[in-house]
């Protein structure tokens, strides 16, 4: 293991609080949406760097799983922060009229 590897894995902690907090103590449904993305994608990076790093000299040779949860976290979050964009600029024109 080099000095990178544990540099990298601490790039999956921002996602991971950021996730926990919108998924717990958020109060929208897109709130929840965007954490549970963020919590898709933290738990993703953890997996995919500790499989390529660890296990092998960082080959990139994901299992189907890995890049689905990939992918339907990135969809999560895409999804959360288009409905929150929406909802904040319907309650934005609503309060201006």
């Amino acid at each position: 293991m080099t000095i990178t590897e544990p540099l990298l894995l601490l790039l999956v902690v921002p996602p991971f609080v950021a996730g926990v907090c919108l998924v717990f103590f958020g109060r929208t449904v897109p709130g929840t949406l965007a954490g549970l993305g963020l919590l898709g994608l933290g738990a993703a990076g953890w997996v995919d760097l500790a499989d390529n790093c660890l296990i092998d000299q960082c080959a990139e040779n994901d299992p189907f799983l890995l890049s689905a949860t990939w992918f339907a976290s990135g969809a999560a979050l895409v999804a959360g922060t288009a409905a929150g964009s929406v909802r904040l600029s319907r309650r934005r024109r609503r309060s201006s009229v």
